[in-house]
């Protein structure tokens, strides 16, 4: 990169805890010191700054804006020479298969080897569009689908246009002297000021049963997962989907949600340790098993009962997390950012 540049990240997601060891073990243990470093240069600043202020307002000054330093500069910094010293060591994915068409499927030896590649690297690096998919707030939401769905059509009645076609109904069902033409009008005109029936009829509403289902798979697998998924702008077959663990978000997940949406309008990159491919792996447990099923009954041990209890449970978690579409392999994340590079003549330097 130029001399003239400068990337500037926005980080979204810093897991600090892994940054600290990563760093550490590239910096033979100096993260602390770095640490120590920016905490005494900030204290001395406010000393030289602030000399007449008493010794307990200087000292929460202090911590407050030790802390800041601490989230603000100290793991921006320690990132940025972390990601620069693994460079070789970080495999960005959009270099696998770099002359391939977004529309171009892969063979069954290319995707294994695509699959191979990702699980054997230390860190992987994509960058693309992103979803934010949060379980909670999905399962909150089916919990009052419904009933979110009928006070839509309550808002849609309420219409000044839907009102008019009610009182022109009427007008219609009054002189209409047809007694079945007149039950049919009668009956549109319930519907019309029914939210409930109302929904039902622009086929609004969910089955119950479905959101029950549904609702069951989210509380036993999903009960507090909070995920960003990252797809390659070149390879969009492929979404990484990142586990998220909250506290590490630079932004709390309600205020992440209202300033970007769902889905992600700009490209994030999300640099991190892929976890499973989990791609053919509920094939795999399937046969397990078939083969465990008819050892069964030759056991006499306690041991085995359990074995092929988790190993269906282990088939049942693959199926969730295959899917058909798209292969989604999961992602440990250290970090997800918005990276912009900027011309160091724009910074006035």
């Amino acid at each position: 990169m130029s001399e003239q540049q400068k990337v500037i990240r926005d980080f979204i997601y810093v897991d600090q805890a892994r940054l600290y060891s990563f760093y550490s073990q590239l910096n033979k243990g100096v993260a602390q010191q770095v640490f120590q470093s920016y905490l005494h240069g900030e204290s001395a600043s406010i000393s030289q700054t602030s000399p007449d202020v008493s010794d307990e307002v200087s000292e929460s000054e202090r911590t407050r804006v030790s802390q800041r330093t601490e989230s603000t500069i100290l793991y921006d910094y320690m990132y940025e020479q972390l990601e620069e010293k693994m460079r070789g060591a970080i495999l960005d994915v959009s270099r696998i298969f770099p002359d391939r068409g977004i529309d171009e499927e892969l063979d069954t030896e290319e995707v294994l080897h695509y699959l191979n590649t990702i699980s054997n690297a230390l860190m992987i690096k994509v960058t693309g569009p992103a979803e934010i998919e949060d379980y909670r707030r999905i399962d909150a939401i089916l919990e009052k689908g419904n009933n979110l769905m009928e006070s839509a059509a309550l808002f849609s009645l309420l219409s000044a246009e839907n009102l008019k076609l009610i009182a022109s109904l009427e007008k219609q069902a009054e002189a209409e002297k047809d007694r079945n033409k007149k039950a049919q009008i009668k009956d549109r005109i319930k519907r019309l000021k029914d939210p409930r029936l109302h929904a039902r009829d622009l086929n609004i509403l969910d089955e119950p049963k479905v959101i029950e289902g549904i609702r069951l798979f989210i509380e036993i697998f999903y009960p507090n997962n909070f995920e960003i998924a990252v797809s390659s702008t070149n390879q969009l077959f492929v979404t990484y989907r990142g586990i998220v663990d909250k506290k590490w978000l630079r932004i709390e997940p309600e205020i992440l949600r209202s300033l970007y949406g769902g889905k992600i309008e700009s490209n994030w990159t999300m640099v991190g340790q892929v976890t499973s491919t989990s791609a053919f792996k509920a094939e795999y447990f399937d046969k397990i098993n078939k083969w465990l099923e008819e050892q069964l009954p030759k056991t006499q041990s306690l041991r085995d009962p359990l074995r092929y209890i988790f190993n269906r449970v282990r088939g049942l978690e693959a199926n969730l997390n295959q899917s058909g579409l798209r292969f989604e392999p999961i992602v440990c994340p250290l970090a997800i950012y918005r990276e912009q590079i900027i011309v160091k003549a724009d910074l006035g330097n």
